[in-house]
């Protein structure tokens, strides 16, 4: 408190500020607010990619539950992924990197849903991650699926997701 004191905050106004709009502050989502970089971007597209198991979203939800509270994410597995919103319906390019758990060789592929692929590629767990990039001039991007084709990689991990919708929207 003594920073804060330093700085030209006062702690006894500030926490007595918090106490009056705790209601507020705690209550439920509404359509105007917006979602972080978890709720709003990872899960979705972890879901669009066909990653997202029951496995993994109570994972996400324990998180997200102990930090902002059920009003916000659900009470349970089932009412988080009720709430999870959709990625864009005019998604028009997305790339992830894809990296495999083992310190081998191991064949990766990414499938468009509607059957674009980016062929087997193979990836070096211990050379650092691979970039696999999709784009449509027209149209959506809908979904996609990463699977490691020959089970070497032990599981894998993805990341540095990037995504652009269509210039006319």
């Amino acid at each position: 408190m003594g920073i804060w004191a330093e700085v030209g905050i006062d702690p006894v106004e500030l926490i007595t500020c918090l106490q009056k709009e705790r209601d507020e502050l705690m209550g439920g989502p509404d359509a105007s607010r917006r979602l972080g970089a978890v709720q709003g971007f990872v899960v979705p597209t972890l879901r669009r990619l066909g990653l997202l198991s029951e496995r993994v979203a109570a994972h996400y939800h324990e998180f997200l539950y102990a930090n902002l509270a059920g009003r916000l994410v659900g009470e349970n597995v089932a009412e988080f992924m009720a709430c999870i919103p959709s990625m864009p319906e005019d998604t028009a390019a997305f790339y992830l990197y894809v990296e495999g758990n083992a310190f081998a060789a191991a064949t990766f592929q990414v499938v468009h849903s509607d059957g674009t692929s980016s062929g087997p590629i193979t990836i070096n767990g211990s050379s650092g991650a691979t970039y696999f990039g999709f784009y449509t001039p027209c149209g959506t991007l809908e979904a996609l699926t990463v699977t490691n084709t020959d089970g070497a990689a032990q599981g894998f991990a993805i990341g540095e997701f990037g995504i652009a919708t269509q210039p006319n929207n």
